[in-house]
C-alpha cells in the first residue's frame, strides 16, 4: 500500500498531462490495475525476474545520478558544503547533537527488510535443487 501511495505522490509532482483528468486517486487506482495487479497474479516468484532486474537497474541509476549530482555540487561549491551542513548540527562543543534524523533514515531499510523476509520461503521452494548453500547464494546476490 505504501508503494502505491508513494507512486501517487510522485505522479502528482511529475506534472504528467493525464494527471489533471485523473487526479491523485485516479492515478493510484490506474497504477494498481495496470502495473501492480498483473504482477501480483504471476504464478511464481521466478516470473518476476525481469521486473526485479528493472527495479535493480532503476536503483543503480538513482545511485549513479546521486553520485554525479554530489560530485557536481562539490566541484562547483567546494568542500564547504560538508562543513556548513555539519555546523548546522553542532552543539557548540564540537560534538554532534543527537537527533531523530538517523533513526528516521534507517526506518525504511528496516521496514523493507522486515517485509521481504516473508518471501524467503517461496524463493527457497522455487529453487531448482533447494538447499541452504543455494539459498545463501541467492540471498547474497539479492543484497
Amino acid at each position: 500500500v505504501a508503494y502505491i501511495i508513494a507512486v501517487g505522490d510522485i505522479l502528482e509532482m511529475a506534472k504528467i498531462p493525464f494527471m489533471q483528468y485523473l487526479g491523485r486517486k485516479g492515478a493510484i487506482i490506474g497504477f494498481f490495475f495496470v502495473i501492480m495487479l498483473p504482477l501480483s497474479l504471476l504464478d511464481s516468484v521466478n516470473d518476476l525476474r525481469f521486473t526485479s532486474f528493472l527495479g535493480v537497474m532503476s536503483i543503480f541509476y538513482l545511485v549513479v545520478a546521486a553520485c554525479v549530482h554530489s560530485l557536481t555540487t562539490i566541484s562547483q561549491r567546494g568542500t564547504e558544503v560538508f562543513s556548513s551542513s555539519l555546523a548546522s548540527h553542532d552543539d557548540g562543543q564540537g560534538t554532534m547533537m543527537s537527533s531523530i534524523e538517523g533513526p528516521l533514515l534507517a526506518l525504511p531499510v528496516i521496514l523493507f527488510s522486515y517485509t521481504c523476509q516473508t518471501n524467503v520461503f517461496s524463493v527457497y521452494s522455487e529453487l531448482a535443487r533447494p538447499n541452504p548453500m543455494r539459498m545463501s547464494k541467492v540471498s547474497w546476490r539479492s543484497v
